[in-house]
């Protein structure tokens, strides 16, 4: 219970009130001053209880009450990866089902945080039944004709396949064999589904009128499914439990059934298309979505050739009572209406995969909201709500409004927030940031009523994504300003721009971007700058914390460029990720931590730390800054020295390195420039993806170079998806698999890929 300033005063007797009143309330800041440690005090108080039981106490606690249950200390535990509070919480429960095969599968999914499947690997070998005991759930052959034979093809080779094979005697821990009697394999997801509310679909301009994708961009990406949690330890992972794409098969059966049933007036079957539908569409500004037995999933891949045309409206029941009126395509995120239709457009909402919480997305983002906006220090004096749910409230709207009240109001600190995950296509005009004043825009739901510790109000920073079509450009009016000293700062956070953040000629102290996407299709194809910064802005300092950008533009004598968390994507053509304003210039000084960036960088000195460099590197000051536990790749020149600061294990020199000293130790005579070329080819990194469409963009693969995918600090993978500790996650499950796993058995862990 909070108790408040004013609470604590009225415990005091009145005359003491009065006469506090009548000397300016000094009693009364008093007990404000009070009132604030007493909360402290309380909290403290109401905290060391909670520490008493595993599902409340802090997590620096839980090690601890592991031990007094005897648990295996977990690598790389922590809050933003994964915790081992459930696998302390749920281990009495694992020993009274040591052995299970649903313990085995809840055990790899508290030790890592990925979704699981577990599957027993005899129940799936070719065997003569005896009739007397038949076992229809056995692996048989698989069926070649209908819809069940399709389903069965679909999942052959998965963790949800049912065909029958032969022995196959090779083990399964090197992952080469699988069907044996004492086989037990373990399926694991490492991407998540992040779900987005009411999104507006884009018009395919490749396809008839009527047409969409999912995907805001425009690009062709799978639908995801939003696993659904289980609620029994003994229950088996289905494909509705996991983050898998969804096929088309299941849902048109289910739908399918749904409006046979429904014409019947009976209850229809729900699971994909339940409480929680995996997909909704609202024709238009409609503020219901359509029903499911009103959407129909087919194959449109082929909408691109010409003369195709959409298909039309599907009629059920006797008295016609139900028409369909949209068709969606799962595999490639693709949506049509039939040729009837008049809709102009449509909202979706809908689930894609992701590796981890980068770029704009709608996650939640508290913790990195708390870089920027400290109320305790400043707080906004300017508010303004941006949705589409009302015409008037335009991002257009909004950015007017701001550059006239910051113009007579010195030291101006504004929030815009976008409260819808819509796409904004209006023009918009130069943001003004003045000198002293500060300006956000983020996708927030506003400020919460309830205060924070310190008293302030918080933002509502989660589930939402708003997408805007076109350039933000930040400027600095012209003329004398009054607070010289201080400087303009301008702050984005949970967006997705489809187009350049560009930076004018002036003065700006800060410009932060967090959980953001800044590119355009257009531009990485063609090199155009995700982020331009031109020059005067001598004392700019760029913050990039978990984003995802096009290349980076920046003149040099701007102060500091600091990259977190981020991809900086060049484009598939190989142009330079971060370089100055001209490709062959020299970019600002840089800081960049645990970052992936796709393409050469060229700046004026560089500190990088855990980050994997796929081009060049060229430093102007090379006796400034660091470079540790990185990748960069080699000059093209064998007998070219990299213009790096010093290294510190950074690869691939450290295992040309090795593989040197391990000559010498030999006896053997070292040609360098041999080493050299044959450790380069084969020590470089290699991703699932380097499309940004693709559910696995930036995610390294499980055949990189160990030392690329351990070759972090604390033994993680380099690049972007450190935080996520990898590693430590496949080491966790080998660890409890030594407890938990039933003697005579083996198995096998294997990864499930998005081609």
């Amino acid at each position: 219970m909070t108790i408040t300033p004013d609470q604590l005063y009225e415990l005091l007797p009145a005359i003491y009130r009065v006469r506090d009143s009548e000397r300016g309330e000094p009693l009364k800041a008093l007990l404000s001053v009070m009132a604030a440690q007493i909360n402290i005090v309380e909290e403290d108080i109401d905290q060391l209880y909670e520490n008493w039981f595993i599902e409340t106490c802090e997590e620096w606690l839980v090690p601890y009450i592991g031990d007094l249950l005897g648990v295996r200390p977990l690598q790389g535990a922590n809050d933003e990866a994964f915790s081992q509070r459930a696998y302390v919480a749920n281990t009495l429960s694992y020993r009274r089902r040591k052995g299970t095969l649903a313990v085995l599968e809840e055990l790899v999914r508290d030790v890592t945080a990925w979704p699981a499947k577990a599957v027993e690997f005899f129940e799936l070998l070719a065997a003569t039944q005896h009739l007397q005991h038949l076992r229809p759930g056995k692996g048989g052959p698989l069926q070649i004709c209908g819809k069940k034979a399709r389903n069965g093809l679909e999942l052959l080779g998965g963790p949800f396949e049912s065909a029958a094979y032969t022995v196959d005697v090779r083990r399964i821990a090197g992952g080469r064999g699988k069907y044996n009697l004492p086989n037990v394999g373990l399926y694991l997801w490492r991407l998540k589904a992040y779900t987005v509310l009411r999104g507006e679909a884009r018009a395919a301009n490749d396809a008839p009128p009527g047409c969409f994708r999912f995907h805001p961009l425009g690009y062709d990406a799978p639908l995801f499914n939003p696993p659904r949690t289980e609620d029994e330890i003994t229950h088996l992972a289905e494909e509705i439990n996991v983050p898998g794409t969804l096929r088309r098969l299941p849902l048109a059966l289910e739908l399918e059934a749904r409006r046979e049933l429904i014409t019947k007036d009976e209850d229809p079957v729900c699971l994909y298309f339940g409480d929680a539908p995996v997909l909704e569409v609202f024709i238009d500004d409609a503020d219901t979505p359509l029903a499911p037995d009103e959407i129909v999933i087919a194959d449109l891949e082929g909408w691109e050739t010409p003369g195709w045309k959409p298909p039309s409206s599907l009629v059920y029941g006797k008295d016609n009572e139900l028409i369909t009126k949209c068709f969606v395509d799962p595999v490639c995120g693709r949506l049509a209406f039939p040729a009837e239709s008049k809709a102009a457009g449509a909202c979706v909402t809908y689930s894609y995969g992701l590796a981890s919480a980068v770029g704009g997305g709608p996650y939640d983002r508290r913790q990195s909201a708390d870089n920027w906006y400290k109320p305790q220090e400043r707080e906004a004096t300017w508010l303004r709500e941006v949705t589409k749910a009302k015409s008037k409230k335009t991002l257009k709207n909004a950015i007017e409004a701001w550059n006239t009240y910051s113009s007579v109001t010195p030291l101006a600190f504004g929030i815009i927030f976008i409260t819808d995950s819509r796409s904004y296509a209006d023009p918009l005009p130069e943001i003004e940031i003045r000198d002293g004043c500060k300006l956000a825009i983020i996708a927030a739901g506003g400020l919460s009523e309830e205060p924070d510790k310190a008293g302030k109000s918080r933002m509502t920073l989660d589930n939402l994504r708003p997408h805007i079509i076109g350039d933000l450009i930040v400027k600095r009016p012209l003329g004398i300003s009054k607070n010289a000293n201080r400087r303009g700062e301008f702050i984005i956070d949970g967006l997705l721009v489809e187009g350049a953040l560009a930076v004018k000629s002036g003065n700006l102290g800060l410009l932060h971007l967090a959980h953001s996407t800044v590119l355009s299709p257009t531009g990485l194809t063609e090199g155009k700058a995700g982020i331009a910064v031109s020059g005067g802005n001598t004392n700019l300092k760029v913050v990039l914390d978990r984003c995802i950008t096009g290349p980076i533009r920046a003149e040099s004598n701007v102060d500091r460029l600091s990259i977190t968390d981020s991809i900086i994507d060049g484009g598939e053509k190989g142009f330079p990720a971060l370089a100055g304003e001209a490709e062959t210039e020299y970019g600002p000084a840089a800081d960049i931590t645990r970052s992936t960036l796709f393409g050469a960088v060229s700046v004026r000195e560089l500190d990088a730390s855990e980050t994997i460099f796929t081009g060049e590197v060229n430093v102007e000051r090379c006796q400034a800054g660091c470079m540790r536990f990185s990748y960069h790749a080699l000059p093209a020149d064998p007998a070219a020295v990299p213009r790096t600061p010093p290294r510190y294990r950074c690869q691939p020199g450290l295992e040309i390195a090795m593989q040197e000293e391990k000559y010498r130790q030999e006896g053997l005579a070292v040609d360098a420039a041999a080493v050299r070329q044959q450790v380069s080819l084969w020590l470089v990194p290699r991703f699932e993806s380097c499309r940004y469409s693709h559910p696995a963009y930036g995610q390294l693969s499980l055949v990189s170079p160990e030392q690329i995918r351990t070759g972090g600090e604390d033994g993680s993978e380099m690049g972007v998806f450190n935080h996520l500790r990898q590693p430590q996650r496949q080491t966790n499950i080998r660890t409890a698999l030594e407890e938990y796993l039933r003697s005579g058995l083996d198995a096998g862990i294997f990864y499930v890929r998005q081609e």
